[in-house]
This record gives C-alpha cells, structure tokens and sequence, in this order.
C-alpha cells in the first residue's frame, strides 16, 4: 500500500498535519484553560471578597447601633435608650456593664443569681482591647439558638467605664449564608481565625475544627490562604474543592468560598473534546482535499509511467506527446519524455532506411556467397587431384626416408671406421716424428765424428731427403 508515491505523499503530508494540529491544538487548550482557570480563579476571589463584604457590612452596622449607645452611657434616662435601641434594633438583648458592677439590661430582664458581667470572656476581651469586638458563636441559654455577642467599650472621663454587650442571633444570617447559591455546586463557609468553623452547609459540622472536614486546612494554611489572589485546591468535605478565605473586617471570622474542581474543570474538558473533534474533522477534510490536490499533481507523472510502459511493452505511438502543463518538475519530465520519444522516432526512420541498405546488400553477399560455393566445388576437384598426387609423392617420400635412414646407418658405421683410420694414422704419425728426430740426432752426430777424424773437412749441408737408410752419411 506504502508503495506508491501519492500514498507516501499523502500520509507525509497526513503526519505533518497531524503534528501541527497537535501543536496549535495544546497551545489553544493550553491558553484557553489558562483562561477559564483565570476567571475561575477571579470568580472565586470575587465572590470571597463579596462575602466578605457583606459580613463587614453586618457587623459595622451592629457595632455602629452599639457605639450610638455607647456615647449615652453617662446619662440619667440610659435605662430608656437601652430599651428603645432593643426595640429598634435587631438585637437580642442588650446589657451595660459598669466597672463599678452595676449591669443593666434591656426591658426589664434580670440575670441569674451569681452572675458577674465583669468576670465573662466579652467583658474582659472588650476592656483589654479598648475596640469593638466580636465573640464566637454560642448557644444562648434562653433561645437555645445560636448567638453572638457585640461588645463596644466606653469611658467616662477618660478611662475605661465599662463595656456594652449586644446579642445577636446569628442562625438565620448564617443559615442564609451555609444557603447561598455558588457556581459548580460550590457553598459558603464561615471560620474563626483559630480554625473552628462557623457556619456551614452541613450543621453538624459548625462549631468543629475545619481539619475535621478538610486536613490540610490547618491555621497555617489558612493563615497564608487570606493573601492568595486566586483559589487553592482543597479536598474539602470528601470532595476536590476550588477554595478562597478572606477575612471579615473587625472580627477574627473568615468567609471561605469553594467549587467544585471537577465542576469548575468540566467546561474545560467539554472544550478539549471539541477542540479534539473540530481538529480531527479539519484534519480529515484536509487529508481528503490533500490527496485529491496531490492526485491531480501527480497525474501527469501517470501519463509518463504508462508511456513508458507501453515503449517497455514494444506496442508505444512514438507519435504521441505528453501534454505539457506549467513549469514544475513533472511538466520539466514530460517535456524530456517528448523529446526522448522524438529521438527515438528519428533514430527508427533512420535505422528503417539502414536495414533496407543492409537488407540489399545481404542479398549481393548471397550471390557472392553463390559464387564462391562454385569456386569452392571447382577447388575441390582440383584439391581431389592434388591429393591423390600427394599421396604419390608421399608413398616415394616414404621410400627415400627409408633409403635415407640407410645411408644414415652407413655413414654411422663409415664414420667409426675412419674414427678408427684416423686414431691409427696420428698414432704413425707420431711415430714417424720420433723417428725422424731419431735421425736427425744420428745424422749431426756422425758429421761431427768424422770432422773430428779428419781434422779438416768441409761444410756439407745435408739434406735428409736424399739420404737413405741404409747410408750414413749424405751424398
């Protein structure tokens, strides 16, 4: 299947857009979660902030109708005020305690016997601070419902006289509050800066350590977390939690809000998936229109395959050209193919024109050959008589051969006998040579005898030709 080239063509070209679909496809979902988690994070912070004040906001307003009271506190008719600000208000109860131990409340309630206002935690808190303050949650022992209480210090010539206390019933503020409605199943929450909780949607779980319900909310953290600009991820009531805390001003309470993550994740998942499906859609429609783009390229290198399959094949038009379309490397190809099947073209004309040369002078080698098969045949007579001449003169060269050989026998035999003459005769010969220098020793020998015999003699050249041997002496 990988063997063709568009096939190639299009699965590089499939890959390559894979590769960039992929790119482009991790940088939007990168940048677009890094925005949903933005506005996520904003939505939070925002709705932390909100919260937060509000609960500034109740709290002012309650500290605001105390401190009115507070600046009264001096007066004859106090007693009056405290009932008509309780009516007014929507406190509980209101109780002006005196450094002195007097204590007053509001319409004409009495305390239980023992009761010592100056002794309680809202009074002692309230004068060592010399601000407005704010207790935690309790359980009013009248109401039975959950309460808090509003202390505003006042002085009476400079130093400290006493403190006003108000109770307020928290259970509707905080049963609205644990009910607020938050995007992606979220709620809102109350703590106290030493980690109790506050309020809460579930009720069970206020007036607890929020560690109960989220370990890693311990003070510290909670402590660093009234800073964060956006939300920190908490597993928070057995669920991932998108969590912000902002403190409430003038208290030790803390708003929290929380998301559900997977909630808050959810758009984002929902967007990678049709991120995911709009790419591979793109990238098929891309594939398909690629292949066709590539197909109708590559139609002309088509052409030149079948051409060239039809001259490999012996059946091509020679007459035929491909067609030429733009200036690209196929239409470059097609161009060299025409002018390849137009030299083939020239060189068969010219090679038909040859072989009808050739085919004439074939026919003239015939003759010739025709000719010389005469020849050959007439050659062969005479070659038949030549043979039998030859056999002729070979039977006689066979008989001289063997004359020879006996001529050669008897020039061997001839040859050792004159070997033998001739070491006989050198062997004379210098016999001869002794004894003619025999002679020739006598014959001076016997000259000077006889000139010493006659004492006078004259000179007689001797020559040993003439003598004889029987003479003594020379003529």
């Amino acid at each position: 299947m990988l063997q063709t080239l568009k096939v190639r063509l299009v699965l590089i070209s499939a890959i390559l857009l894979v590769l960039l679909a992929s790119i482009l496809f991790a940088i939007s979902f990168t940048q677009m979660r890094s925005a949903l988690i933005d506005s996520s994070d904003a939505e939070i912070i925002s709705l932390a902030d909100g919260e937060s004040a509000l609960m500034s906001s109740w709290l002012s307003t309650h500290v605001r109708d105390v401190s009115g009271l507070a600046e009264e506190t001096a007066q004859p008719d106090l007693q009056r005020m405290i009932d008509r600000q309780a009516e007014t208000s929507n406190f509980e109860a209101i109780g002006v305690a005196f450094e002195d131990g007097r204590y007053l409340l509001d319409r004409g309630k009495t305390v239980p016997a023992g009761f010592e206002p100056r002794e309680r935690h809202w009074y002692l808190q309230s004068k060592s601070s010399g601000e407005a303050g704010l207790t935690k949650p309790y359980i009013d022992a009248l109401t039975k419902k959950l309460t808090v209480t509003v202390t505003v210090p006042f002085k009476q010539s400079g130093a400290f006289a006493g403190s006003i206390a108000a109770d307020v019933l928290v259970d509707k503020l905080f049963s609205q509050l644990a009910a607020r409605k938050v995007r992606a199943d979220g709620f809102v929450f109350l703590l106290d800066k030493d980690g109790t909780i506050v309020s809460f949607p579930k009720a069970e779980y206020v007036q607890n350590p929020v560690t109960k319900v989220a370990p890693a909310l311990t003070i510290e953290k909670i402590s660093s977390m009234t800073g964060f600009a956006e939300g920190s991820a908490i597993e928070l009531d057995g669920r991932e939690m998108i969590v912000a805390l902002r403190p409430v001003a003038g208290s030790d309470w803390l708003v929290g809000v929380a998301m559900d993550q997977s909630q808050l994740d959810a758009p984002m998942t929902r967007l990678g998936y049709l991120l995911a499906g709009a790419t591979l859609g793109t990238l098929l429609l891309l594939v398909v229109l690629g292949g066709g783009v590539i197909g109708r390229m590559l139609a002309g290198l088509l052409q030149l395959r079948d051409a060239m399959r039809e001259i490999a094949q012996g059946d091509a038009d020679l007459t035929r050209a491909l067609p030429v379309k733009g200036r690209d490397e196929i239409a470059q190809t097609a161009e060299a193919f025409n002018a390849f099947v137009a030299g083939l073209r020239t060189l068969f004309v010219g090679l038909r024109g040859e072989a009808g040369s050739v085919v004439s002078g074939i026919n003239g080698a015939r003759h010739l050959v025709g000719e010389v098969a005469c020849g050959s045949r007439a050659l062969s007579d005479v070659s038949s008589a030549n043979a039998a001449t030859l056999e002729e003169i070979t039977v006689s060269i066979s008989q001289i051969a063997d004359g020879a050989q006996q001529a050669d026998a008897l020039v061997h035999a001839t040859q050792g006998k004159l070997d033998t003459s001739a070491q006989g005769i050198s062997r004379i010969c210098l016999g001869m040579e002794s004894t003619a220098g025999s002679v020739r020793s006598l014959g001076r020998y016997a000259v000077l005898s006889e000139r010493s015999l006659a004492g006078d003699f004259r000179h007689y050249r001797c020559n040993p030709r003439y003598c004889r041997p029987d003479q003594s002496t020379c003529a």
